[in-house]
């Protein structure tokens, strides 16, 4: 127990921030072998019964696990009923069941540095995000000038992936290029040398299936979770929290995956059995890969129509053929802004290749999806290939015999 000064000094706090007519009691609480133990007051009401949640005030005056001090809150108290490899607290403490909220909230609390393996588009647009919500970021790239950009943004370089997790409650990997994440992973310094049993690593990458399942069975082996959270949006989309999260894994990984990434999107999906947020992803690019290059047909359409362009957007978001890539890239094609990519045409010509061997395995035919790929490659070929996917606006009005704009 700790001293009778401390003990007071304890009481005294946490009266000053109680509800008036509740009593305050002491429970002890261990953190990781080695800490001091944590004494936390949890107040119920003169007549036993549990204060709601919302009402509850509970103080920490001793040194936490992590090395801080203050205030905690109940979901933050709840969340050490499971820290490191300890017991879970028991109910019989007094804590009531969590709500998903709370839940999330406890688990942002316990997480205060994000580890982001892999710093282009979406990542760098998750590190200035991260760290506007008060966590600290440690990015590893291989590209130095990705890691410049980290280091401008707030963010703390790590020397490689195994360092990043090594310095990180929970790690975040975004990259482009199949055969990147099992090198991550298993590689050299890769995150399997991080000796962090216990570690939840989120993939956000549009991979192939097996090689997602191949980095799964690897990391398990080394005691790290790893989820597979595929995103929807462009890096304008991750820019602005607009992102959708399709997640797939072990219930509290998930969980913990959503704790951190809901405030980065607009929602946030579990969808049960590892892969399947591939899986979903695969079908949601099935209709931007489609919907992009039917934007850039219209748009050529209507041109040559002698239509005014930003006329014709305006027109056509107002009805039932307005769609999200008619929003996105109609203006990037309008204002021919599409050097600056949100989502690369070498990233779809890799996604588009994915998704119709995807649709293969389950002999599902895809003839939209094939002539789109088409046209995606012949943007690559034409030296577009780190330009947006609006860019197939140029290679349809390079096969219009009518004039240019």
């Amino acid at each position: 127990m700790p001293s009778v000064r401390a003990r007071h000094d304890l009481l005294r706090a946490s009266t000053s921030n109680g509800t008036p007519g509740e009593s305050p009691r002491i429970g002890p609480f261990t953190g990781r072998a080695g800490d001091e133990p944590l004494h936390v007051v949890e107040f119920r009401s003169l007549a036993g019964a549990r204060a709601p949640v919302e009402d509850w005030r509970t103080q920490l005056n001793t040194r936490r696990p992590d090395g801080g001090a203050g205030g905690l809150t109940p979901a933050e108290y709840a969340a050490r009923r499971t820290w490191g490899n300890q017991p879970r607290l028991p109910w019989r403490l007094g804590l009531p069941r969590l709500s998903q909220r709370e839940n999330e909230a406890r688990q942002r609390w316990m997480m205060k540095t994000i580890g982001l393996v892999g710093l282009g588009i979406i990542g760098t647009a998750f590190t200035r995000n991260l760290i506007e919500d008060g966590f600290s970021v440690v990015g590893y790239d291989i590209d130095p000038d990705r890691v410049e950009i980290l280091k401008t943004a707030g963010g703390l370089a790590a020397a490689s992936a195994a360092d990043a997790a090594d310095r990180s409650d929970l790690v975040i990997t975004a990259v482009a290029s199949p055969g990147a994440l099992p090198a991550i992973a298993g590689g050299r310094r890769g995150l399997t040398e991080s000796g962090r049993d216990g570690l939840v690593v989120v993939d956000v990458s549009t991979l192939p299936l097996d090689e997602k399942e191949q980095t799964r069975v690897l990391l398990a082996d080394h005691g790290i979770t790893l989820v597979d959270c595929t995103i929807s949006g462009t890096g304008r989309e991750a820019e602005a929290r607009e992102l959708v999260f399709m997640a797939g894994g072990p219930p509290d990984a998930v969980a913990a995956a959503r704790s951190v990434l809901s405030k980065l999107g607009r929602a946030f999906f579990d969808l049960g059995a590892f892969g399947n947020g591939t899986k979903m992803k695969f079908i949601a690019n099935l209709l931007v890969g489609i919907h992009t290059v039917s934007t850039a047909e219209a748009l050529l359409l209507a041109e040559r129509s002698g239509f005014d362009l930003d006329q014709t957007l305006e027109v056509i978001g107002s009805g039932v053929g307005n769609s999200r890539m008619w929003e996105i890239r109609g203006p990037m094609i309008v204002g021919r802004t599409y050097r600056q990519a949100a989502a690369k045409v070498s990233m779809w010509v890799k996604d588009t290749h994915l998704i119709a061997a995807f649709a293969r395995d389950l002999e599902v035919p895809t003839p939209l999806l094939d002539q789109a790929c088409e046209l995606y490659e012949a943007a690559e070929s034409a030296g577009m290939a780190e330009w947006d996917a609006a860019a197939v606006y140029e290679v349809l009005e390079g096969m219009s015999p009518g004039r240019e704009r």
